[in-house]
């Protein structure tokens, strides 16, 4: 069994879980590769000649003016990754080649990588015998909206995404309608279907105006918490807050909301503002500099382990997006033994048992909120870390032998 996972790379939240999944298909004893828009000289990975890397080049520029060109004068809210990618003629030909030898292609982040107008030109051109089953990854909304990765509380994935209330244009109206019927066709005409480590993804998923033949939730492959009682021990007198998400040039991450709650707090116990320690990506301190907060910077890091050992040094998760689906860091927290504070998002209430696991706020009225991360610090030692129900779900590599089993019959 041959398996090839589509992604812009292995960074980022979405690239880090893609290179997770296609890891356990090897440990599985299944044939996996990674085909990315980003070099990579691992053996695991499909090389791509100059010729190609360039090609992917010159599209994500072009995909990436043309977003920019369209928030600025369009009026659109979403950043509408991966609308405007063109088809890529150069990279049909290698796509060709890759997947007549290929059981299962497997569709995470594309979004200006690779175009589902270039996907769908490969598969017409392939004989139907040769054609690989397709699964589509599901991290965020992209695989079944028309542009948007999140909606912000919009239900038009439901209905096709006729009419998109984030922009005026009429001109952007229509490419996102036709580009979520490009999607869908390609869905329909090649039985796709989807899966997702989330029920709240996995829900939206089946909802959606999309066709796929099957939607499926599976445990993702990441391993069990640790004892939390010894951290709390090690840490006592010091809370180390760890920052999911935080990005100051994303409006989505809620940078803002949590510099008014960290400056609320030192107003309202300075004792307490005085024993976090802020662990933040390198580059992102910003305001929190301003307001005193003691701040501990890390290097980006790319490997799970990675995350979580470090994770495990943490009690707190906090996390003040305005919206997300998964995300996979706050998995990560979850069976790191590290508690939550956090948005109510995506899967956050599949993971966080409220005023036990962590604390979820469904309302981010500072001054409310600020108080009961208050309380939540001060009792920071009784909160346990959240139960492992994984085994409830199905393994994504029995989903991926399931579906070679579909194909063949």
């Amino acid at each position: 069994m041959r398996v090839i996972h589509l992604s812009n790379g292995i960074n980022g939240g979405a690239g880090r879980a893609a290179y997770i999944l296609h890891s356990e298909l090897i440990s599985n004893g299944i044939q996996s590769y990674m085909l990315c828009g980003e070099f990579n000289e691992s053996n695991d990975f499909i090389k791509l000649n100059i010729i190609n890397r360039i090609s992917l080049k010159l599209c994500a520029l072009y995909s990436k003016i043309s977003r920019r060109l369209s928030s600025l004068l369009l009026n659109s809210k979403p950043a509408f990754l991966g609308l405007f990618t063109p088809r890529n003629i150069v990279m049909e030909d290698t796509l060709y080649k890759i997947f007549e030898n290929t059981d299962i292609v497997v569709i995470h982040w594309i979004s200006e990588f690779i175009s589902i107008s270039s996907l769908d030109k490969v598969f017409n051109d392939l004989p139907s015998e040769k054609r690989p089953m397709v699964i589509f990854s599901n991290f965020d909304m992209a695989h079944y909206t028309g542009g948007c990765h999140f909606s912000f509380g919009c239900t038009g994935y439901k209905y096709g995404c006729d009419e998109c209330p984030y922009t005026n244009s009429f001109y952007l109206q229509r490419l996102i309608a036709n580009n979520n019927l490009i999607k869908s066709m390609f869905i329909s005409n090649y039985r796709a279907s989807a899966v997702s480590f989330s029920e709240y993804t996995t829900h939206q998923s089946r909802v959606s105006s999309m066709s796929f033949s099957k939607s499926e939730k599976y445990n993702f492959p990441i391993r069990q918490a640790m004892d939390k009682k010894e951290r709390n021990k090690k840490n006592k007198g010091i809370v180390n807050l760890f920052l999911g998400a935080f990005n100051k040039s994303d409006y989505r991450k809620g940078y803002n909301r949590s510099i008014l709650v960290f400056n609320k707090l030192k107003l309202l116990d300075p004792k307490l503002f005085c024993m976090l320690n802020v662990h933040i990506p390198k580059g992102e301190k910003g305001h929190l500099v301003d307001i005193g907060m003691n701040i501990v910077e890390y290097d980006y890091m790319s490997s799970e382990k990675e995350i979580m050992k470090y994770l495990e040094e943490c009690d707190v998760y906090f996390n003040a997006t305005y919206d997300e689906q998964g995300p996979t860091m706050l998995l990560m927290a979850a069976l790191s033994g590290t508690s939550y504070f956090s948005s109510a998002v995506g899967m956050s209430k599949e993971l966080v048992e409220d005023g036990y696991s962590g604390c979820i706020i469904d309302d981010w009225n500072i001054d409310e909120v600020t108080r009961k991360f208050r309380d939540y610090l001060i009792n920071i030692e009784i909160n346990k870390p959240i139960a492992n129900r994984r085994s409830e779900h199905i393994k994504f590599s029995d989903i991926v032998k399931n579906s070679t089993s579909e194909r063949l019959i």
